[in-house]
């Protein structure tokens, strides 16, 4: 054994708990002293020693063993299940390379582990590496648009705004008077000619280009100008300039006429429908202070609560690392609902909690979980979450579109999709989900509203027997997207049998590999996907009683991928894998939460979950939370 010398090693066999030393006791000694100083010479050799060291005292290490560690056909447990020697040894070798690892205080040398590959893209850090660090500290919305713009992404994420949501965007950017300096260096005075240059660079003619698109090319010209010179994207001169080559047809927006767009756009998405809560229960109401977020005095800096379920919180990190949480920041500024963002943490919070009883009744653990992830002290009413359901449901299309396409990146080429029904209370339409790992990619209402992820995806659509109406699958195939289903045709429809009871296809070769291997994929697909709607989307609403459903959607499909990821990184390697694994396998995981001035530290009780839960890189540190002002999310053991 190279650099390691034992003067003196004894080895002493206790025999306890009525075991005994089996029917052959000196075969039994032999076979210990053989085998026992080997696999202790082979576990020191291991050790990695940061520098030399003479150990002078006796060291002590005590290691239970059973008579079949040794001897496996001598084991009790042989009679009904053999054990193979290998598997006897590597059980040995765990205990004793942890017992020595206390003994020493070393941690043996061993090759990391290959990691398990990432569902989705990491969202990157372009903003900081490539603009100066003065841009860095623009608001959320501005931030948002460098960093889309050093990506790469601006334009084609511009290019799915909605007129309505254009507006306000474009209005939000320059709504607030820029406290940057109005003057320009000197050499920085040819901007007008720079932007003439870009707009010719493009061919644009401004003469045919729409008010939806004029908005769009003022963004994206005022970000490529902002990286160039190094200057604000909100700066007056920027806006000055642009008002003269790119006139808009519509006034910056401000604070007042943001809200009543998004209050007339949501009364037109659902007429005459005012929300209503019903009253929960007494012992909620013990517990419930009814006061606005906006009027409760603050809190101390430091604080602390015990929650029974750290899921919510566990959510952070897989969201974080794919920018949603950069994202929902501009949102909420372009929306002027900066200050309800603890709201939107709490009807997130819901959406992984227990679900209400009667479908209302939250219990108040979970009135407790959600207000803690919020940053609150005191449970916040439901009213609240129902109004801010109402006044954010016109801003919650970008955040689905991010979310579809993070799923749609992450796709594996080739891969079945599925389409079921996405129905809830008298709100009814359609769900897309990315297998393997079942995650939401978007939500629609009609066929229609999903054929552009469909094209984008160009995989084989498994049609669950729900939404497997004729005009559906006649939509499908008319839009040239290959689709399965067990639904046979009833009006003499050319679908080809792919085998019998597999299905059929517009797939004009039903036996090709391809449709056969998404053909097996139909039945554990589909129930998968109801179990995951059923869990998270109808079960568990993000605001009892809300009659507008896109923000309870928006969160349904966060939750789902957070959820989703989670189980994918812990549990891909044994299986098939569903957000909704989380849901049950961490529901009664509780935590210690502590707010101070700087961090929000997550403590978790040590165990299996939460060494999983470390080794897969779900508990690094989450920061630039919109709602915890400026606060650190971290998490701890015991």
């Amino acid at each position: 054994m190279p650099d390691i010398l034992i003067h003196r090693c004894t080895l002493r066999v206790v025999r306890r708990g009525g075991w005994s030393w089996g029917p052959d006791p000196k075969r039994f000694l032999h076979e210990v002293m053989r085998s026992f100083p080997a696999l202790l010479a082979r576990k020191l050799q291991e050790f990695a020693f940061a520098d030399d060291r003479e150990v002078a005292a006796p060291i002590r290490v005590h290691i239970p063993i059973r008579l079949g560690d040794f001897m496996p056909e001598l084991h009790p447990q042989s009679r009904i299940e053999p054990l193979s020697g290998s598997n006897g040894t590597a059980q040995l070798e765990e205990r004793v390379e942890v017992a020595l690892q206390a003994a020493f205080g070393v941690t043996p040398q061993k090759p990391s582990p290959e990691p398990l590959p990432e569902r989705f893209p990491v969202s990157p850090s372009i903003l900081q590496e490539k603009l100066p660090s003065a841009l860095a500290a623009a608001g959320a919305l501005p931030r948002l648009l460098l960093k889309w713009h050093a990506e790469g992404v601006l334009e084609s994420r511009l290019a799915c705004f909605s007129p309505h949501e254009l507006e306000i965007w474009h209005g939000a950017l320059w709504r607030k008077h820029s406290t940057a300096d109005e003057s320009l260096p000197q050499k920085e005075h040819t901007l007008p000619e720079q932007i003439e240059t870009f707009i010719r660079s493009r061919a644009y003619n401004l003469d045919t280009v729409s008010p939806a698109d004029r908005l769009r090319l003022r963004i994206v010209i005022a970000a490529q100008v902002a990286c160039e010179l190094h200057i604000a994207l909100d700066h007056p001169l920027l806006r000055q300039v642009l008002d003269s080559f790119v006139p808009a047809d519509v006034a910056p927006l401000t604070e007042v006429n943001v809200s009543r767009i998004s209050n007339e756009v949501a009364e037109d998405l659902r007429e005459d429908e005012k929300p209503h809560t019903p009253q929960p229960s007494v012992l909620a109401i013990t517990t419930l202070e009814r006061t606005s977020s906006k009027s409760a005095p603050p809190h101390p800096s430091a604080w602390e609560s015990q929650i029974a379920c750290a899921l919510p919180f566990l959510m952070l990190g897989p969201l974080s690392r794919l920018g949603y949480f950069d994202l929902l920041a501009a949102v909420l500024e372009a929306a002027g609902l900066e200050e309800d963002a603890p709201l939107l943490a709490a009807a997130l919070a819901y959406k992984v909690l227990a679900p209400p009883e009667r479908g209302w009744r939250r219990d108040p653990q979970s009135y407790l979980a959600a207000a803690v992830l919020a940053g609150r002290r005191d449970p916040i009413a439901e009213e609240e979450l129902v109004d801010f359901s109402r006044r954010m449901a016109l801003h919650t299309g970008p955040l689905d579109r991010f979310l579809g396409d993070v799923v749609m990146q992450g796709h594996a080429s080739g891969a079945p999709i599925l389409l079921c029904r996405a129905d809830v209370r008298d709100a009814s339409g359609f769900l897309l989900v990315d297998f393997p790992g079942c995650f939401p990619i978007v939500f629609g209402d009609e066929i229609a509203a999903l054929l552009p992820s469909l094209r984008r995806l160009d995989s084989p659509v498994l049609v669950s027997r729900e939404a497997a109406g004729p005009q559906i699958l006649r939509d499908l195939h008319a839009a040239g997207v290959t689709f399965l289903s067990d639904v046979p045709p009833i009006r003499n429809e050319s679908w080809h049998r792919v085998q019998p009871g597999m299905g059929w296809t517009n797939h004009p070769q039903p036996e090709s590999a391809t449709i056969l291997a998404a053909a097996h994929e139909m039945a554990p697909s589909s129930e998968e996907a109801a179990a995951l709607w059923e869990t998270i989307g109808v079960a568990r609403p993000a605001a009892v009683g809300a009659r507008l459903p896109q923000l309870d959607r928006s969160l349904t499909i966060a939750a789902a991928i957070a959820a989703g990821t989670i189980s994918w990184k812990l549990w891909q390697g044994r299986g098939r894998t569903q957000p909704q694994m989380a849901l049950e396998r961490f529901c009664d995981l509780d935590a210690h939460v502590r707010f101070d001035a700087r961090s929000v530290i997550v403590r978790l009780p040590l165990g299996r979950r939460h060494r999983e839960l470390s080794e897969s890189g779900l508990l690094a540190p989450v920061d630039n939370l919109p709602w915890l002002g400026g606060r650190r999310v971290e998490f701890g053991g015991g």
